[in-house]
């Protein structure tokens, strides 16, 4: 059984036990791929990469050279068309603090527990300032539109994780550390970006800060605490089908259509690819 926690699992409990079940008790894991989801790894993968005083140039130039040996459906998801709108969120948003006191850190695994239970999670982009015990924290979504619904969750577990590392007190968590979500690829298709202007417009449209109070981010802690006690309580060998969700998940989910992990997916005719296997995870 996986004995850390993260934001995904704590969404996979809340929308669908059967999936909970198979990932986290049994352990298990697919081999497969969603074309949505290709996109999101490829843009992932560009950003990763990018260099603090990198040019423009040498950015697109990879780009094309990652979606080009990328395999999804690239006139429906131009993610090319995205690289002016990452450059400029780059040079404002992780450039600018580089000169006033930040270090960055992309694809920062960070490590933590909630009373005693062992969190981990891995922010796109972090920035820290050491000295004034502050932090930005940036997650990339690759999603065709912009929105904060379902993933203030995953941005206060972040803040909770990197507070406490910096040692920031609760109180002051609001002030000292901003979350943001960054949409690059949000109606990327139909956007106009022909001049700086658009871009820059376009960019700042689809970066969105989520504002907490102190209130909603204890009441986020407690839900996530409760969760981590029911899964230790709950009788794991009576999930079962019953358990399982149909909904919009489903499209990201690598068991739906199977006929014996998720059999309501299969009744309802969604297929499981046959080029895809379900293995067990070896954990050391």
């Amino acid at each position: 059984m996986n004995p850390k926690y993260s934001a995904s699992r704590f969404s996979t409990y809340e929308s669908c036990l059967l999936k909970y079940k198979l990932s986290y008790i049994d352990d298990l894991s697919v081999d497969r791929t969603f074309d949505i989801q290709e996109k999101g790894l490829v843009f992932h993968s560009i950003a990763e990469h990018t260099e603090p005083g990198e040019s423009y140039e040498s950015v697109m130039s990879r780009a094309k050279d990652v979606i080009a040996k990328s395999d999804f459906d690239k006139e429906k998801y131009p993610v090319e068309k995205a690289i002016p709108v990452f450059y400029f969120w780059w040079q404002k948003y992780i450039e600018e603090p580089l000169k006033n006191g930040y270090s960055l850190y992309k694809e920062h695994w960070e490590n933590s527990d909630l009373d005693g239970a062992p969190l981990c999670g891995a922010v796109d982009a972090l920035l820290i300032n050491e000295k004034e015990k502050r932090a930005i924290i940036y997650d990339y979504k690759s999603g065709s539109s912009s929105h904060l619904d379902g993933y203030t969750g995953q941005l206060t577990l972040y803040a909770y994780m990197i507070a406490k590392r910096l040692g920031i007190k609760e109180e002051e968590i609001p002030d000292r550390i901003k979350c943001y979500l960054f949409y690059p690829l949000a109606r990327i298709k139909e956007a106009n970006l022909d001049t700086q202007e658009k871009i820059e417009k376009f960019t700042l449209k689809n970066m969105l800060q989520y504002k907490f109070s102190i209130q909603e981010y204890e009441d986020t802690l407690e839900k996530f605490k409760k969760i981590v006690e029911d899964t230790k309580s709950r009788d794991w060998e009576k999930v079962n089908e019953k358990d399982s969700t149909i909904s919009y998940q489903c499209s990201f989910c690598g068991f739906c259509g199977h006929p014996k992990y998720c059999p309501n997916t299969f009744k309802s005719g969604l297929t499981f690819p046959h080029s895809a296997k379900v293995s067990k995870i070896e954990r050391h």
